[in-house]
């Protein structure tokens, strides 16, 4: 059983006001006799217009966004059909009315998201939190322009660029500043270098310069990066091929990083101009192509993973490989493919999962317990029917999901604890494990399911 939520406090949108019944609503309660001193009079009426109010936004404001979708797509339909029949006079009427009803609609959902807007703002704006400190960057940010950059910097580009900007200050009366404005270039002859400058009007900057007192020079940057690239993270890259790296060493290599690029030291602090995952990103894209650790990572070890499961002729795989067969063969186990559950000569992937005795009256508990009777072959077919069977977000379809999930995962740990350790573990101890897990999956995914 599910629990079912109370009712939500009273909220007034500012768009009922606007209905032409609100009104007579207001009236007619307002009309109504109370007997009491003023502000019990006036408590009462107010408390008797709450559910006039439900009712009024229940029939004509309720899902607003659906509401101007449905009036706009009507409206569109009427449109069309006026344009295909332009001597009836009845659909130019309709498509009066619908344009009407569509333009109320949409300012009734104006005027509610910009309450919404307006009461986040005055919850959060003056509280000191990430909200309000976003909000300011945001603000610092509008109507300016720090710098243009082109990456071919050829005369028909700027002049583009100093087009847009002419329009920009014809609509904002924003200017460009010539005496505190300088073009940068590099890398480009002098013929074109004259041109620029006589096209913008700027005097040629030169290197180095400073920003924001950050001092830049045109072969610097270059050279931390291609350095950070190549001592740095080309270290990092034999660890991360072997070894899960934690995040707090994930974070102190990346701040290493960081302080080399804009400081020139690694062990000093200082504050980045580009958050690191846009440096991240390639340089078509606006960044500077460095290493994302963390899905670097993740690929490194895919690929070790891959090889071992491939048996490629490496170091690497050779080595788990040797030490493995090692250790069964001292355990005496080395010839021994039976199974250790029902003692079956040869144990496979599908007797393991389903043919073996002790794991058929595993599922049998199982099955019926999840109410599905469907036979259960080999692990791959067994898979796709749960990934179709599981599709939706109800609690039987997750429960089936965990079901499956959990039985081969707990039938998995049993064998392995009674081959390692020599662990036996009764039928009803495995299917009640396996319940635990399951139940533990749906109260995270259903916090308020009482009964499954």
């Amino acid at each position: 059983m599910i629990k079912i939520r109370g009712a939500s406090s009273f909220k007034f949108f500012n768009m009922w006001a606007q209905h032409e019944s609100f009104l007579d609503i207001v009236t007619n309660v307002w009309s109504m006799r109370v007997e009491g001193t003023a502000m019990f009079r006036l408590c009462k009426k107010l408390k008797a217009l709450k559910d006039p109010l439900k009712a009024l936004n229940k029939h004509n404001f309720s899902h607003i966004s659906v509401r101007v979708e449905v009036a706009e797509e009507a409206l569109n339909q009427a449109q069309q059909n006026a344009h295909d029949n332009p001597g009836d006079v009845s659909l130019q009427i309709k498509v009066s009315e619908l344009r009407v009803k569509a333009i109320k609609l949409d300012e009734a959902e104006r005027s509610s998201c910009a309450q919404l807007a307006k009461a986040k703002y005055l919850k959060h704006s003056d509280r000191g939190t990430k909200f309000f400190h976003d909000l300011i960057k945001s603000n610092r940010a509008r109507n300016q322009i720090i710098s243009l950059t082109k990456a071919d910097g050829d005369i028909p580009s700027v002049k583009l660029s100093l087009d847009c900007l002419k329009q920009f200050g014809d609509v904002s009366g924003l200017r460009i500043n010539a005496n505190k404005s300088n073009v940068f270039m590099a890398g480009i002859n002098s013929v074109d270098t004259e041109s620029i400058k006589a096209i913008t009007g700027f005097s040629v900057g030169k290197f180095p310069f400073r920003y924001l007192e950050i001092p830049v020079a045109a072969a610097r940057l270059t050279i931390e990066c291609e350095l950070i690239r190549s001592v740095l993270q080309g270290i990092e890259c034999f660890w991360l091929s072997i070894l899960p790296i934690p995040v707090g060493v994930r974070d102190k290599v990346i701040a290493l990083c960081r302080n080399f690029l804009w400081g020139g030291k690694a062990t000093s602090p200082k504050k980045p101009l580009v958050a690191w995952k846009d440096l991240c990103k390639p340089k078509s894209e606006g960044g500077l192509a460095f290493i994302d650790l963390n899905t670097w990572n993740v690929a490194l070890m895919s690929k070790s993973l891959w090889n071992l499961h491939a048996k490629k002729d490496t170091l690497w795989v050779k080595w788990p490989e040797r030490e493995t067969a090692c250790k069964r063969k001292a355990d005496g186990q080395i010839e021994d493919t039976s199974c250790v559950l029902c003692g079956d000569p040869v144990e496979s992937v599908s007797h393991l999962f389903f043919q073996c005795t002790i794991v058929r009256q595993i599922w049998a508990e199982i099955k019926g317990w999840l109410g599905f009777s469907r036979a259960l072959t080999t692990l791959e077919a067994t898979a796709k029917w749960i990934v179709k069977e599981g599709m939706g977000t109800g609690v039987p379809a997750i429960a089936k999901k965990l079901g499956f999930a959990a039985t081969v995962y707990c039938i998995w740990k049993t064998r392995n604890a009674r081959i390692f350790e020599g662990k036996v573990s009764h039928t009803a101890d495995i299917v009640r494990d396996i319940k635990l897990q399951v139940f533990r999956g749906l109260h995270e995914t259903f916090p308020n399911l009482q009964n499954l």
